[in-house]
């Protein structure tokens, strides 16, 4: 009787052995809703390295466009100002060509305290002079003349008002003295009427 119970009692415990196995085996393994997790998780994670993907792109094609529109812009401007060089220096050589014409001298006065520009044939007033002797009017203009000469060019300078005359230098040659206002400059010409006066005789 004894062993009969006995075996009874180990075959209750082997089958909640077994039944304790299962539920653990049950509670360890991957449920579908913990599955399901999983693979939105994965899902997730998908969708955001394409996005961040997409986004890079974008703005690297963003770099890119704003890169050509520059270069596209700067080659314009860069052509702008290339042509404009080039009306300029055939303005420069107009003008250089109208100045050699004939012999005379050109003098801008650009302000009170800049220096005036001074180009043309500077032999017209006398041998060996230089561009700070021609603005001392006295040392090359016969007496009579230099002081008229200098009130004349200090009215253009001050106001702005042209005048013409012909003045008498020592060396006593006639030059015709033409002042007026271009622009922001006050413009001071002088060309050698000789040729003019022996012209008419």
């Amino acid at each position: 009787m004894r062993l009969r119970h006995r075996h009874r009692l180990d075959k209750k415990a082997a089958a909640l052995s077994l039944y304790g196995c299962l539920f653990n085996f049950l509670m360890l393994s991957p449920t579908p809703a913990s599955a399901s997790d999983a693979l939105e998780a994965d899902a997730m994670q998908t969708i955001t390295s394409g996005s961040v993907m997409m986004g890079l792109v974008v703005i690297v094609a963003a770099i890119a466009i704003l890169h050509i529109r520059s270069r596209r812009i700067w080659a314009q401007r860069e052509a702008r100002l290339a042509a404009k060089a080039r009306q300029l220096r055939t303005q420069l050589d107009r003008a250089d060509v109208l100045l050699r014409a004939e012999p005379q001298i050109i003098i801008a006065f650009g302000g009170s305290s800049s220096d005036p520009l001074i180009e043309g044939d500077l032999s017209l007033i006398g041998e060996s002079v230089t561009s700070h002797h021609i603005l001392a009017f006295g040392t090359w203009l016969a007496p009579a003349d230099a002081q008229a000469f200098d009130e004349a060019v200090m009215k253009l300078r001050d106001r702005g008002e042209g005048f013409r005359m012909v003045v008498t230098s020592i060396a006593g040659r006639l030059l015709e003295a033409d002042g007026r206002a271009v622009g922001a400059y006050a413009v001071l010409r002088l060309r050698d009427v000789m040729g003019d006066r022996l012209e008419l005789t």
